[in-house]
């Protein structure tokens, strides 16, 4: 998993309105020094635009609750030093989920073929929390 971007941050501007470029950053006042210099430069180009995008980590049986929508989804927080613990608590959530999804599917909860595919998803990404 060392090759994974781990970046919170991303701004992304245009200079002609056309062609968009981006870059990830780290912390928020890595793309705040970034970007203020970038604005700053394009303050009398009227094509200049620009937006920023924070990305947060997802709650793991949230993750793989086909029955919860995206919008509700929670955010898993943590404070800096806890990733060992996270990583087992995510694990145990996922196998939480994974049984009880196969659960459902052995009652017969809502389509089978819905919930035979969250399974199998959330079996997917159990074994992958294993091998990382």
């Amino acid at each position: 998993m060392e090759d994974l971007n781990t970046s919170d941050y991303e701004f992304v501007w245009t200079a002609n309105g056309v062609h968009w470029a981006g870059r990830f950053f780290d912390s928020l006042d890595e793309l705040r020094d970034f970007a203020g210099d970038l604005v700053s430069a394009n303050e009398e180009n009227p094509a200049f635009k620009f937006y920023g995008r924070r990305f947060e980590v997802m709650d793991a049986c949230d993750m793989l609750d086909r029955g919860i929508r995206p919008e509700r989804v929670r955010l898993a927080r943590f404070e800096e030093g806890d990733e060992a613990v996270l990583a087992e608590e995510g694990c145990a959530q996922a196998k939480r989920a994974l049984l009880g999804l196969i659960e459902d599917c052995a009652i017969g909860w809502e389509p089978l073929t819905e919930r035979t595919r969250a399974a199998a998803d959330a079996a997917r990404a159990l074994i992958e929390l294993e091998r990382a």
